[in-house]
């Protein structure tokens, strides 16, 4: 008999055997679910922010969820994290370019 091997989450802390590499480093085994939230989260922050307003909505919308650190785990700070990295640059390239 074979045991059933599971491994820990590092962004929810539930037990998983299959799992999804995290965008946050593309080395981080996380669970499916985790995974696709880490999706959803750069659909809906990266994918519509074509304008520096835009942008500016999206920054004043991730600094309050990164303001409420009790909510969020250290994966998830991490993420946000790395989401406002990419709008900056993205938002100092628009700004270069009008």
């Amino acid at each position: 008999m074979t045991e059933k091997v599971f491994n820990i989450c590092p962004r929810c802390g539930e037990p998983f055997r299959t799992s999804a590499l995290s965008r946050l480093d593309n080395k981080t085994r996380i669970c499916s679910p985790c995974g696709n939230w880490e999706a959803m989260m750069d659909y809906r922050f990266l994918m519509n922010t074509g304008s520096i307003e835009q942008i500016n909505d999206v920054l004043n919308i991730l600094g309050t969820i990164k303001g409420k650190q009790g909510i969020t785990n250290k994966h998830e700070f991490k993420y946000f994290e790395k989401i406002e990295t990419i709008l900056n640059v993205k938002l100092e390239k628009l700004n270069k370019s009008n």
